[in-house]
């Protein structure tokens, strides 16, 4: 946005800060190698979750693991990445990646339904 402050970057310099699936390859004590969605090796940072084993799938932020994530979600998530980067780059269908999104009704989550 012209004119906005985003703690001292600027505006071409702003990154999206999005979940990305990783899977472990080899976990250690405070960092895991893992499977980026591209196939390279990176260090994720996992001291904010329970120690994963190889093979179990993570959702990262920045570098660092959030959560544990089981593998239909790590898919989902990954074909809605991949959706978005197709978006970004050529004239297909932003849709086709949010298949589980498009088959059903939105719901509200119980704690909003009050």
């Amino acid at each position: 946005m012209p004119g906005r402050r985003y703690s001292g970057a600027t505006e071409r310099e702003i990154i999206m800060c999005i979940g990305v699936p990783v899977q472990v390859i080899s976990p250690g004590q405070w960092f895991a190698k893992c499977r980026d969605r591209h196939g390279e090796l990176i260090d994720v940072d996992i001291r904010l979750v329970a120690p994963p084993l190889a093979g179990a799938w993570l959702l990262t932020f920045g570098g660092a693991a959030r959560r544990e994530m089981d593998e239909a979600e790590a898919a989902e998530v990954l074909a809605a990445l991949d959706s978005l980067e197709q978006a970004m780059l050529t004239q297909s269908d932003p849709l086709t990646g949010f298949a589980d999104l498009l088959s059903r009704t939105p719901e509200l989550p119980e704690h909003l339904k009050k």
